[in-house]
């Protein structure tokens, strides 16, 4: 049977009107968890503290409901937020919106969320070149280090508020003691005389944030092996597999 163009009207109409219910009916939903996030005793303190205009303490408490549930999305956002408009922390903003993105995909926010991700994004691009002559490629390089080392601190923030002793793991402790074997082992004679850095070859999919995870336990020093190898690195922080760096 031919559908006549009145129908056709009447159906389409129907179905936005039911996409529409749809959407609102996750809005809602969504709109429910952000509550329930709040409602965490110490999310409710950082809401507190920021409506004081006490923003640094803001930031503290959020980051501690998140090491002690990297799952309360609301607390990101929030997170997210302070670092963007306050601190000027572009990078910890934009993981922080991708990880509420990641928690609640169904969130009526998105394009508003996904629009700061992009302005953030370009915030620290420019703030980047304001202060050094680097190329394009050296700012997205830069971009992916500072997000890959974001991640690792969250990271780590969470095992920290696992492991309430401060204990290091028991898989942590191996990777350590295995690192300094593998230097022990690559020893080589310093041009400075009494002091022996170790080398290490990179290995396909490394950077500088793993390499430092792996030999000194923390990827916030990959500035040190950075350093000791600007010579060959240039103003790029990526590595390529097969190249021999010095390991201070």
């Amino acid at each position: 049977m031919i559908m006549t163009a009145r129908r056709r009207i009447i159906l389409r109409t129907g179905l936005a009107l039911l996409g529409l219910v749809l959407l609102s009916a996750c809005s809602r939903s969504v709109a429910r968890l952000d509550e329930d996030d709040r409602s965490e005793p110490l999310v409710q303190r950082a809401a507190a503290r920021r409506a004081e205009g006490k923003t640094d303490e803001a930031i503290a408490l959020f980051r501690e409901a998140l090491d002690l549930d990297p799952g309360l999305a609301r607390a990101h956002l929030d997170l997210a937020i302070l670092l963007h408009e306050y601190e000027k922390d572009y990078v910890g903003a934009i993981y922080h919106y991708r990880r509420y993105l990641e928690l609640r995909p169904g969130t009526a926010k998105r394009d508003l969320i996904e629009n700061r991700i992009r302005v953030a994004g370009q915030l620290f691009g420019a703030t980047v070149v304001r202060s050094a002559n680097l190329s394009e490629g050296s700012i997205v390089a830069l971009q992916k280090e500072n997000m890959a080392l974001r991640e690792e601190v969250e990271r780590l923030r969470a095992e920290v508020g696992r492991q309430k002793s401060g204990a290091r793991s028991q898989e942590s402790e191996v990777r350590i003691q295995e690192s300094e074997v593998r230097i022990q082992k690559s020893g080589v004679s310093s041009a400075r005389g009494t002091e022996r850095p170790g080398t290490y070859r990179v290995q396909p999919g490394d950077t500088l944030s793993g390499i430092a995870r792996e030999i000194y336990g923390s990827a916030s020093k990959w500035e040190l092996i950075y350093e000791a190898n600007r010579d060959q690195l240039g103003v790029s922080t990526q590595v390529k597999s097969g190249q021999v760096l010095v390991i201070p």
